[in-house]
This record gives C-alpha cells, structure tokens and sequence, in this order.
C-alpha cells in the first residue's frame, strides 16, 4: 500500500521547461526507441533484478518486464519496456498536437498526470487496495529545492536535500576523510 505520486515525468518536464529547447516529443524519440526496441542487458542491471526477484515475482506487470519467461535475463539479452514505450509515445502524441513547445509540455504532462494514464494508474491502486487518487496525481508538481553545499577537497560538492541520497554522498566523503 506505500505509495508515492510517480515524480520523473514531472522532473523531466520541469528541467526541460526551465532549462531545455527541445520539445518533448523531440527529446523523447530517443527513450521510446529503446523503450520499444530493447538495449543489452548490462551487468549491474542483471544484478539488481536478482536482487529484486522477489519483489518482481510478487506483481504480473514487473514479471513481465524484468523476468521475460520467468527469469532473469542474461547480460546480453535485449530488454525491452513496452508498456513503458507506449506510455512516453502517448504522452510524446500528446504533446506534438500543441501549437508551441510550452503548450507540448504541458500536454505531456496532463497525458499522464490527469488522462489516460492517471487513470490507468488510479484504476491499479484501486484494484490493489491502493490509496494514490486521480487528485493526487493531478496537482503533483515537483517542488524546486535549495542544493546542499560543502566545501570537500577544493571543490564545492552540490547535492539534493535530506529526501534523496545526496546527503549520503556528502556523509560517505567526509567519513572518508
């Protein structure tokens, strides 16, 4: 039942309209073909789906994707994300039909956050015993916080606040010292 408003859509959405130049369905092409067409399963993304087979096991929709045929795939196999590729060309759809880049934007982001998909991740919750709602997901957007700063070495090391692992980094460097 933990659940949390799915954040990267937003992230990506907000750095692109405060920092980028390209419309979505632009930058997107890119996830989408290999979203769609698969890349080679790496190493340490072998390892982290065995160390997750338990948890992948437990939902249909995560074995599908992480153990294709019941298992965890070789390094080397493709490794495909269909859902997710189908998820980003919706949104990426969304988008192209806006008249600017601004609007493309925002259109993306209402494709997931308050469309068909919203909807369709409203409906798992629901069925799941979930509490995530359609207003949850509607009036999320990602806040910009202020970076932590430390000295470290003669460099000044930037990382995110207390709700990632940024302050770990800080805590692993100085322990090093």
């Amino acid at each position: 039942r933990r659940t949390v408003v799915p954040a990267a859509p937003d992230a990506w959405i907000t750095a692109l309209q405060r920092h980028g130049t390209w419309r979505f369905e632009d930058i997107c092409q890119f996830a989408i073909r290999y979203a769609r067409e698969g890349f080679a399963v790496f190493p340490l993304l072998r390892e982290s789906i065995l160390g997750h087979r338990a948890e992948y096991e437990r939902w249909e929709s995560n074995r599908a994707i992480f153990l294709p045929g019941g298992r965890v795939p070789e390094v080397g196999e493709r490794f495909v994300q269909s859902d997710l590729a189908a998820t980003l060309q919706y949104m990426a759809d969304e988008a192209r039909g806006a008249p600017t880049r601004e609007a493309g934007l925002e259109a993306a982001h209402a494709a997931f956050y308050r469309g068909d998909i919203a909807a369709a991740i409203v409906a798992h919750q629901k069925a799941e015993g979930g509490w995530l709602s359609a207003e949850d997901l509607a009036g999320f957007r990602s806040r910009i916080e202020p970076v932590v700063r430390r000295p470290w070495r003669g460099h000044e090391l930037l990382t995110c606040g207390p709700w990632c692992q940024g302050l770990a980094l800080t805590e692993a460097l100085l322990l090093a010292e």
